[in-house]
């Protein structure tokens, strides 16, 4: 819900349903973009919920293995070992990428 506490400081703002569709995983475990209000690093991000934990996989200003920094999540899934996630980027080499985080990471 709104106003929940994200692991690493801020609360759960706006989902982004217009722009990535929360996905659930058949154990429980749910990824989606949304605000994070509060949060000094960052303003969105790719968060999960397993069980009663909130946290971010991905932040908006994270760097990125290709250069640049993550400027948007967009397309979403999620494996029993991670999430994987399509991203425009900036100041890098690349204009976008599909990347794969670990659900364990952050």
């Amino acid at each position: 819900p709104e106003d929940a506490p994200v692991r690493g400081g801020g609360t759960l703002g706006a989902f982004f349903t217009d722009e990535s569709i929360p996905f659930a995983h058949r154990d429980g475990t749910i990824v989606f973009v949304a605000d994070i209000i509060g949060r000094e690093d960052a303003d969105s991000g790719l968060l999960l919920v397993r069980g009663r934990a909130l946290r971010p996989l991905v932040l908006v200003g994270d760097p990125t293995e290709l250069g640049g920094h993550v400027f948007s999540v967009g397309d979403i899934s999620l494996t029993m070992r991670g999430a994987v996630y399509v991203a425009d980027l900036r100041g890098g080499t690349a204009a976008s990428g599909l990347f794969a985080v670990p659900v364990r990471a952050r």
